[in-house]
């Protein structure tokens, strides 16, 4: 009883994942995908760390690099966006982006 008692007080809570290291969570003077003049590494962009300014939460995966881009996603930003809402979806959960 004690134990079903304990898993129903998590259940609901939102836990946070730890930050990025020192460094990690600043911008790269390398554009992003989508062509803005900063992009930052995907560990700042993930769910559950505080993001960097200006970062909107359904567009984290416009702020990476085309290096990175292609390696999280297996493909380049062009290919992505041609593909359906859903599986661009499932991609970014996968990622830990949505």
């Amino acid at each position: 009883e004690a134990v079903v008692a304990e898993r129903r007080a998590g259940l609901g809570r939102v836990r946070e994942a730890a930050a990025p290291p020192e460094g990690d969570a600043e911008g790269r003077q390398e554009p992003s995908v989508a062509g803005r003049a900063v992009s930052y590494p995907l560990g700042a962009l993930e769910a559950g760390v505080a993001w960097p300014p200006g970062v909107q939460q359904g567009a984290r995966e416009e702020w990476l690099c085309a290096e990175e881009f292609e390696r999280v996603f297996g493909l380049g930003w062009e290919a992505f966006c041609r593909l359906p809402a859903w599986r661009q979806a499932r991609l970014k959960q996968a990622a830990r982006l949505f």
